[in-house]
C-alpha cells in the first residue's frame, strides 16, 4: 500500500477482550457468546491483571456466575496501582464485599485466554485451576508488522516518536496512542494527540514540515477517573482526575447539584450528596449508559450487524 502520509492508530492488544487483528465479524460473534456462556456456568473465573480492565472484568463475571463461584483476580504488584492510596483502599475494600478473591501472585509464563477447564501454573509455585481464564491486561500495540523497519519501535513494541508525534525512524508517519509516549489510554489523551498529529499533518501536506508540539489533552488526568465494578454493581468517580466542571459538580453532590434535568441524564444521588465521594450502584448504572447514549460522549452503536443493514466487512491482509 502506498502513501504519502501514515497515522498509525493501534491500540493495544487484550485477548478476548479486544477482537483480533483481521478476525471476522463471525467470528467474533461466536467467541463472545462462547465465552459468554463458559462464564455463567463456571465455578471458578479467573480475571489476570489488576488494573483498571481487569477490576472492572472481575465485577462484571461476578455478576452473572453463581453465588457460590470463585471470581479470582490475579495481581502482580496489587490493585490499581495507578490510583491514589485512597482510591486503592476503596477498591480493595469493595472487592472483599462482592466476594472477588485477590490474590498477589503471578503466572508461570504468558497468560492465554481459556474458556475450558485449565490449571494455571503461579511464580510462587502452587496452581490455581479454573474455568475460565480471562488476561485482561494490555500487551502493547500490535505493531508486530513494523519490526524489521530499523528504529521504528522501542523495547517494548511502541513507535518512537519526536514532540511532533512523528516518526523519527520515518517522518512519514505519525503515531497516535500506540507510540512511547507516556501518557494513560483515555479519550482526553487520544483526542489531544489526534489535534497535534492532524496540525501536522495539515502542515505537511502544504508543503511546510511539522512544527506543532503536542501538548497532552487534559493534563490533570493521570489515571482513568471513573473506576466500575460491574455494570450493574459499583463504580467510584476520582474527581482529582475528572474534569473540574464534572469534579465540582460531584464534589457539590446532589440534592444541591444542578437542577433536575441533570438527574433525568444520570438518576438522583449518581454523584451522593454532599461531602460524600461519588460512588455506588447508580454511577455504575450511569457508566452502564455513557456506553450507549450520553450528551457529549460517542457511544457504541448497537444494531450495526451486517444482516441489519451494517457495513460489510472488508478483505484484511
Amino acid at each position: 500500500m502506498q502513501f504519502d502520509y501514515c497515522v498509525l492508530c493501534l491500540g493495544y492488544g487484550m485477548p478476548v477482550l479486544k477482537p483480533a487483528i483481521g478476525q471476522s465479524w463471525a467470528n467474533r460473534s461466536e467467541e463472545v457468546k462462547r465465552y459468554g456462556a463458559a462464564i455463567k456456568s463456571a465455578k471458578c473465573v479467573v480475571v489476570v491483571g489488576g488494573g483498571p480492565v481487569g477490576v472492572e472484568l472481575a465485577g462484571d463475571a461476578r455478576e452473572v456466575v453463581s453465588k457460590d463461584a470463585r471470581v479470582v483476580l490475579l495481581v502482580r504488584g496489587g490493585v490499581l496501582t495507578g490510583m491514589s492510596e485512597k482510591y486503592r483502599k476503596k477498591a480493595e475494600s469493595k472487592l472483599k464485599q462482592l466476594n472477588i478473591e485477590v490474590l498477589v501472585d503471578n503466572l508461570d509464563g504468558e497468560g492465554e485466554p481459556s474458556c475450558t477447564k485449565t490449571t494455571l501454573k503461579l511464580k510462587s509455585g502452587g496452581i490455581l485451576d479454573a474455568d475460565v481464564v480471562l488476561p485482561a491486561y494490555g500487551r502493547g500495540p500490535p505493531t508486530s508488522f513494523l519490526q524489521d523497519l530499523p528504529g521504528m519501535l522501542d523495547a517494548s513494541g511502541y513507535v518512537v516518536v519526536n514532540e511532533f508525534l512523528q516518526s523519527t525512524a520515518r517522518p512519514d508517519v505519525f503515531a497516535v496512542c500506540c507510540s512511547n509516549l507516556k501518557e494513560v489510554v483515555a479519550m482526553p489523551k487520544i483526542e489531544g494527540q489526534t489535534k497535534t498529529v492532524v496540525a501536522n499533518l495539515k502542515s505537511l501536506m502544504s508543503g511546510k514540515s511539522a512544527t506543532t508540539k503536542h501538548k497532552e489533552g487534559a493534563p490533570f488526568m493521570k489515571s482513568p477517573p471513573m473506576q466500575v465494578m460491574g455494570h450493574d454493581t459499583f463504580a467510584l468517580l476520582d474527581t482529582g482526575n475528572a474534569p473540574p466542571p464534572v469534579a465540582c459538580c460531584a464534589r457539590i453532590g446532589f440534592p444541591c447539584c444542578p437542577p433536575p434535568c441533570c438527574w433525568c441524564c444520570l438518576g438522583p444521588c449518581c454523584c451522593g450528596g454532599p461531602c460524600v465521594d461519588p460512588e455506588g450502584r447508580q454511577m455504575a448504572k450511569f457508566a452502564k449508559g455513557m456506553l450507549h447514549k450520553s450528551a457529549g460522549f460517542n457511544g457504541l452503536k448497537l444494531g450495526q450487524e451486517p444482516e441489519a443493514g451494517g457495513p460489510v466487512q472488508q478483505t484484511m491482509a
